[in-house]
């Protein structure tokens, strides 16, 4: 299948969807507040590949991996995968001028306990039209092969038919405020406490640290602030809202979580 709507995905579809989409399933499906979004199978970049004719040119991506991205760069999408990208465009926007996209990775052997490859390849947000879409999916497809991607897979000992890219498109949502919740510490893999992340704006602005954010560490246990680094009035565990409903799952989680105030959280790991 070339596509499937996120609510449909769960665990089981990792080999062509990735963890992060199949993990975002998993979300939606124990009623946990997601952006409506489709990820387009492993099929989407295969074709895409066969049809510029880049598989057959290139047979070991670790020395030609800039070659390829050029490729990339020029290549089109065949009528099929276009067809499809296009149906999810019209979906998502509902042809609406105002509507916004976001565009992620759900690369195979992403977002996995034992390799999460953060930060490693390309998100994008705030997608317009579908020529916006279609860059972005390109821009996706070509941080697979980027030289940091590619020392992460030498060094892992990634096998080369595993280096595969879903990708996600998923409505935007401008949430403010927004961040990680890691619900277990990240640096000292401490599982008791969870840490709160973020700023009073979308979370670009906090990742890029163009705006000021706030950092507070929650003991799972007592469910109570025990460290605060300019704690705003907007995040309280008894008076906001959105840790109050997800309180329980979020205790008995142990990987990152993203949060903004239209109750999106998405696990990505």
């Amino acid at each position: 299948m070339l596509y499937k709507n996120l609510k449909d995905l769960n665990r089981s579809n990792i080999i062509d969807f990735g963890s992060k989409a199949a993990n975002i399933g998993e979300l939606i499906n124990h009623g946990i507040s997601v952006p409506d979004g489709f990820c387009f199978s492993t099929r989407l970049f295969e074709n895409f590949l066969s049809h510029n004719g880049i598989r057959e040119k290139f047979t070991n991506i670790f020395t030609h991996n800039q070659d390829i991205i050029k490729l990339i760069e020029t290549g089109e999408f065949s009528f099929k995968g276009a067809q499809g990208i296009k149906g999810v465009f019209n979906e998502l926007t509902n042809l609406n001028k105002n509507s916004e996209l976001a565009v992620c990775s759900s690369a195979i052997g992403e977002d996995l306990k034992e390799s999460s490859l953060a930060g490693v390849y390309e998100s994008y947000i705030g997608l317009k039209t579908y020529d916006d879409l279609i860059k972005a999916v390109k821009r996706v497809f070509i941080s697979l092969y980027s030289d940091r991607a590619i020392s992460m897979y030498i060094n892992n000992k990634t096998a080369h038919h595993l280096i595969k890219m879903p990708v996600i498109i998923q409505s935007f949502k401008r949430g403010k405020p927004s961040g990680v919740i890691f619900t277990a510490d990240p640096v000292k893999r401490n599982t008791d406490v969870i840490i709160i992340s973020g700023t009073n704006s979308i979370c670009a602005d906090f990742v890029d640290g163009n705006k000021e954010n706030f950092c507070i560490k929650v003991m799972k246990t007592k469910e109570e602030m025990v460290k605060r680094k300019n704690q705003p009035d907007y995040i309280t565990i008894n008076q906001t809202d959105i840790l109050k409903k997800y309180w329980g799952h979020i205790k008995t989680s142990n990987g990152p979580l993203k949060i903004n105030n239209s109750g999106f959280y998405r696990q990505d790991r």
